[in-house]
C-alpha cells in the first residue's frame, strides 16, 4: 500500500464513515460524541497537513504515529466503537516500520493506545479490565498475524524476482555464448572451405604456373598451350567456389514471407549461374522469423551445392505443409555427390542449423540428381 491514493482513501474516508456510525452504534453523551468526532476529524486533518509525508521522512512518520495513537485514545474513550480506527493504523505502523522489532512495538503501542481508550470509555472499571485485555491482546494477535502473512508473500516475492533477475542474466550470458559460438564456428567453416577449395586452386595454378615456364623456356609450345588451358580451368573453378562461398555468406532477406525470399533467392542464384531454378510453395502455416531464416539457409546451402558439384541444367524447390511439418525439398538433375556426401559440410551445416528448431534433413543422391528435404515444425514459436 505504498500508493497514496489507497492511503487518502483510508485516512479520509474511514473517520468520516465512523462519526454516524459511532452515534448511530449505541445512545452517547453529545459532548462525548463531539469529542470522538473531533479527533477522527484531526486524523483525517493530521494526514492531508503532514501525514502523506511519512513515506518520505523518518521524523515526519515518527510525529504522525504519536499523534494518531494520542488521537485514537481520545476518540475510543470517548466512542468505544471508534476502536475501527485500528484498522487503519496497524497496517500503517507495519508499513512504516524499519525492521521487524520496531514493526511489533508499533503494534503494541496501537495496541495500548487503543486498551486506554476503552479503559476511560468504561469508567475505569476494574471488571472490564479482562474484557479490555482480551480485546487488545486479539487486536495485537491478528495484526501480528497478517504482518507476518504478508510479510511472508513480499519476502517471497522478493526471492522471485531476485530468481527471475539471475535467470535473465544467464539466459542473456548463455545468448551472448551462443553468438561466439556462432561465428567461431562460422569462422572454422569458412576457414575450411577456403583452405578445401580456393587455396587449393591456388596451389594448383601455382603448380601448373611453374610448369608452363619450363615449357615457355624450352620452346613447347604445345606443352605450353596445355598448360595455359589448364591455367584456365583453375581459374575458372576458383572463381566458382569464390562466388559460392559469397553466396554462403549473402545476408538473408525474409520480408514479406519465405515463399517471397525464396524467389528472390532463386532469381540472384538463376541470373549468376545460368541454371533454371523453379520454385512452388503450398499454403503454409505461420512461421516465426527464425524458422524462416533456418529454411532459407537451408534452401541457399542447397544451392551453392548445386553450383559447386552438381553441373545442373535445373533445380526444382517446392514448400508445403505436411502433417504439421514445413517441408523444404530441393531437386537437381545434375550427376549427383555420391562420393561427398558423407563428407559434406554444407549438409552438416543444414543439419544442426535444423536441429536448433528440432528439425531434421535428408539427403538422397544419385547419378540423375540429388534430392535435399528440410523438415521443420510448424508454429509460429
Amino acid at each position: 500500500m505504498q500508493s497514496l491514493k489507497w492511503w487518502h482513501v483510508a485516512f479520509i474516508g474511514v473517520p468520516l464513515l465512523l462519526i454516524p456510525a459511532t452515534w448511530l452504534s449505541a445512545q452517547l453523551d453529545v459532548t462525548d460524541w463531539l469529542i470522538s468526532c473531533a479527533a477522527l476529524v484531526l486524523v483525517s486533518i493530521s494526514w492531508l497537513a503532514f501525514g502523506w509525508r511519512s513515506f518520505t521522512s523518518r521524523r515526519v512518520a515518527i510525529a504522525f504515529q504519536l499523534l494518531l495513537l494520542v488521537l485514537l485514545a481520545v476518540s475510543v474513550a470517548h466512542s468505544p466503537n471508534a476502536a475501527t480506527l485500528q484498522a487503519v493504523l496497524f497496517p500503517l505502523v507495519w508499513t512504516l516500520a524499519p525492521s521487524l522489532p520496531r514493526a511489533i512495538w508499533a503494534n503494541i503501542a496501537v495496541a495500548l493506545a487503543t486498551a486506554t481508550g476503552f479503559y476511560f470509555a468504561y469508567d475505569q472499571n476494574p471488571d472490564s479490565f479482562f474484557v479490555i485485555l482480551m480485546i487488545a491482546v486479539l487486536s495485537f494477535g491478528m495484526s501480528m498475524a497478517i504482518g507476518f502473512w504478508i510479510g511472508s508473500i513480499t519476502d517471497r516475492a522478493d526471492e522471485v524476482s531476485r530468481l527471475l533477475a539471475e535467470l535473465t542474466e544467464a539466459q542473456e550470458e548463455i545468448a551472448a555464448m551462443n553468438r561466439d559460438a556462432g561465428v567461431s564456428s562460422e569462422r572454422e567453416r569458412m576457414a575450411r572451405e577456403l583452405h578445401d577449395t580456393i587455396a587449393q586452386s591456388l596451389t594448383a595454378i601455382v603448380m601448373v604456373t611453374q610448369r608452363a615456364k619450363v615449357d615457355a623456356a624450352s620452346g613447347d609450345t604445345a606443352g605450353l598451350l596445355e598448360r595455359l588451358d589448364i591455367l584456365e580451368d583453375s581459374a575458372r573453378h576458383a572463381l566458382v567456389e569464390t562466388r559460392t562461398l559469397v553466396a554462403a555468406g549473402a545476408p538473408i532477406e525474409v520480408h514479406g514471407g519465405i515463399v517471397p525470399a525464396l524467389g528472390r533467392l532463386a532469381e540472384r542464384f538463376e541470373r549468376e549461374s545460368g541454371v533454371r531454378v523453379q520454385v512452388r510453395a503450398d499454403a503454409l502455416p505461420p512461421l516465426s522469423r527464425d524458422r524462416e531464416v533456418v529454411l532459407l539457409r537451408c534452401a541457399q546451402e542447397s544451392l551453392a551445392n548445386v553450383r559447386k558439384h552438381a553441373e545442373a541444367r535445373t533445380v526444382r524447390m517446392l514448400v508445403e505443409d505436411k502433417a504439421g511439418d514445413v517441408w523444404l525439398t530441393v531437386v537437381d538433375d545434375g550427376h549427383g555427390f555420391v562420393e561427398r556426401a558423407a563428407g559434406g559440410f554444407g549438409i552438416d551445416g543444414m543439419r544442426d542449423r535444423l536441429s536448433l528448431v528440432n528439425g531434421s534433413l535428408d539427403v538422397s543422391s544419385s547419378s540423375d540428381g540429388t534430392r535435399i528435404v528440410a523438415r521443420i515444425p510448424a508454429g509460429a514459436q
